[in-house]
């Protein structure tokens, strides 16, 4: 009998860390299709330039348009060393009106699946600038010092890029929807 109950126990045991195993606790997967960062990007950013929309002489309004190959090639760069830890095989998808940025981070040897999730804005001086709107390690937010830091470098990343194809320009507008951001805006 003693025997049987150690046999039960362990079957027990072995049963709970498999369930435990397999359970998602790592964090929220990305959503799919997922955006290969080991290929260019499908525009080469020299080739990019706003367009000018039809219709539209006053103040001419132009618009420049940025898929996820654009997006995930500057913030896994500038992701992968990042004081402290390391953000790996970044993925970055533009939906619902949001930058959605996941990936492996590595955090003093751990390592653990990441996301953080940023959304476009425009000051009133028409300069566009992102805001974080959460982060997470694994299931457990960021602090907000760390998220801070983050926002100050994911927005310096993202901003040089874009500096030079926005100089001349007021932006106006940033959408996001289904893989492209659109930034609209009017020449000075």
């Amino acid at each position: 009998m003693r025997l049987f109950r150690i046999a039960l126990i362990t079957l027990l045991v072995l049963s709970i860390v498999s369930l435990a195993c397999n359970l998602p606790l790592l964090g929220e997967a990305p959503p799919t299709p997922s955006v290969s960062n080991l290929t260019p990007a499908a525009n080469s950013w020299d080739e990019l330039k706003f367009e000018q929309v039809e219709g539209e002489e006053e103040n001419e309004l132009v618009k420049l348009f940025l898929d996820e190959s654009h997006i995930t090639e500057i913030v896994a760069s500038e992701l992968q060393d990042l004081e402290g830890a390391s953000i790996r095989d970044v993925q970055v998808f533009l939906r619902e009106g949001q930058v959605q940025v996941f990936g492996n981070a590595q955090v003093q040897g751990i390592s653990a699946d990441s996301r953080i999730i940023l959304t476009p804005q425009v000051d009133l001086m028409g300069k566009p600038h992102f805001e974080i709107v959460s982060a997470h390690y694994s299931l457990f937010p960021l602090p907000d010092d760390i998220i801070a830091n983050l926002q100050v470098s994911i927005n310096q990343t993202l901003i040089s890029y874009l500096e030079p194809m926005i100089s001349g320009i007021s932006v106006t507008k940033i959408s996001i929807s289904e893989g492209l951001m659109t930034i609209t805006g009017r020449e000075k």
